[in-house]
């Protein structure tokens, strides 16, 4: 005798359009259901609400670290002594709580260290007082000390090389030359860009190029993670992802962020491989920021913003952040 599932009983029960018509209700009642649980997991998990954590607060140690990484890039330029006060003491106050507790170096944990021991160094070399905040006795007790600010990056350095070459030599470029970068060159960058691949191949992915500086200095603004360099940042890049070619349910919700995601990290790699520095600057903003930077760049009402993008040939020498990756023990798991 066949066996005949549930689903099957109700599909000779309502036959092939009632069929269809309940398919369609049943989806759309479970949309509110998705982003509730949605919002229980942000609630039960993100740093935000569990901020003593042992991970919230590595995340936090790591923003505050890499902040103070991006201020010596301005070394030798309009970088100001004592800069970044506030954040020293504060990530000081952390690593102290973080010992004092026992708990593991991460590759964070000495990426930070390794910052502060730096810029005790800088603040030495030039006999600027700093013991208001950085003591000679928290300084001892930071474990690994290093004096390396910014990293200079060579020009052609093996842009042209295999992958496993190649892939480290990309860097968040964030200083620029006064050399626009031609509507061509971008064209042969998003062709390349336009590789990535997409959930069933929906390429809903969208790139605007913005090349007036007074908007790209109003989108930055409105962003606030370029505050520093905004005045010569000329071009953008906004990536979005057009949510009209995305959810056809509530399980599609997350789709347009991961394809954004890839795609922005192969338009990274192509800016990169034309010579070409980028940056990606976050796009974490409140929506009437966000609908006021996609309304500034001509984007349509249906596109989510995925990332801004400053861009330009880099200006020379070419610094970048240390920016310390996690090794692989890290990463991979199980």
């Amino acid at each position: 005798m066949e066996k005949v599932t549930p689903k099957e009983r109700l599909k000779r029960l309502l036959g092939p359009r009632l069929m269809s018509w309940y398919n369609r209700v049943r989806l759309r009642l479970q949309v509110p259901r998705i982003f509730l649980s949605d919002y229980r997991r942000y609630r039960r998990h993100s740093a935000y609400f569990h901020r003593e954590t042992p991970s919230a607060r590595e995340l936090e140690i790591t923003v505050l670290y890499h902040s103070l990484e991006k201020g010596f890039l301005h070394e030798g330029g309009d970088l100001r002594l004592r800069f970044g006060r506030a954040k020293v003491a504060r990530l000081l106050q952390l690593l102290q709580a973080w010992r004092e507790e026992g708990l593991p170096e991460s590759s964070q944990i000495i990426a930070a260290q390794a910052i502060l021991s730096a810029y005790y160094s800088y603040h030495r070399e030039r006999e600027a007082d700093i013991s208001d905040y950085f003591p000679d006795s928290a300084y001892s007790a930071l474990a690994h000390h290093s004096t390396r600010r910014a990293v200079e990056v060579l020009p052609e350095e093996a842009r042209h090389g295999d992958f496993a070459t190649f892939a480290p030599s990309r860097h968040s470029i964030r200083r620029f030359s006064d050399r626009p970068v031609p509507d061509e060159l971008l064209r042969e960058v998003v062709r390349l860009a336009n590789t990535a691949p997409s959930a069933c191949n929906r390429q809903e992915v969208r790139v605007h190029s913005v090349s007036d500086p007074a908007i790209a200095r109003e989108i930055l603004d409105l962003q606030g993670g370029f505050r520093s360099e905004s005045e010569g940042i000329r071009q953008l890049l906004l990536v979005t992802a057009d949510l009209a070619f995305t959810y056809m349910e509530g399980m599609d919700r997350q789709q347009p962020y991961i394809d954004g995601g890839i795609y922005l990290m192969n338009l990274l790699y192509a800016l990169h491989y034309h010579g070409v520095g980028a940056c990606a600057g976050n796009a974490s903003l409140l929506p009437r920021d966000e609908a006021r930077i996609l309304s500034l760049a001509g984007c349509r009402e249906s596109e989510a913003l995925i990332a801004i993008v400053p861009i330009g040939f880099p200006a020379m020498p070419i610094l970048t952040t240390p920016s310390r990756r996690r090794p692989p023990e890290e990463t991979l798991l199980g």
